[in-house]
């Protein structure tokens, strides 16, 4: 095995992102190696917080002139994707798990349920208006309705 593919391997085995994996290849396995173990977590996880910002779903950025003085503003929506908050929502669901499994699963059966009685239902009363069938003399769904 060459060096570049020795560097390749033990850059993978780090399982970071992808800029961080970049920056790091650029500083080289012998000076990583000659970190210790913490040096080297808290670079990566230095180098992971100073990566350039992702692409947002709405990224507004613009410039208001007033007489004087020029204000400038950006307002950047998406998700959250920090490690801080990416922990607390896995924490979150962790709580939630059960509690909103069961909520979901009751909600869909008696979403289920409520479709199946309204199929139900026009069938029943087209079998019942097909074979001529009236339980209210002179009167029709509508007239209820």
């Amino acid at each position: 095995m060459n060096e570049k593919e020795k560097q390749l391997n033990e850059f993978e085995q780090l399982k970071i992102d992808p800029y961080t994996h970049a920056v790091l290849q650029k500083l080289g396995v012998d000076t990583l190696n000659s970190f210790t173990e913490e040096q080297r977590e808290k670079l990566i996880e230095s180098i992971s917080a100073c990566r350039p910002l992702q692409k947002h779903p709405v990224d507004l950025r613009g410039v208001v002139s007033f007489f004087f003085v020029r204000f400038y503003f950006v307002v950047l929506v998406g998700r959250d994707r920090r490690k801080k908050t990416k922990l607390e929502e896995v924490s979150r669901r962790k709580k939630t798990g059960i509690a909103g499994g069961i909520i979901s699963g009751i909600l869909v059966i008696t979403l289920v349920t409520i479709i199946l009685l309204v199929v139900f239902f026009i069938l029943a009363y087209g079998l019942k208006s097909a074979l001529g069938i009236n339980i209210f003399p002179e009167k029709h769904l509508w007239d209820f309705l």
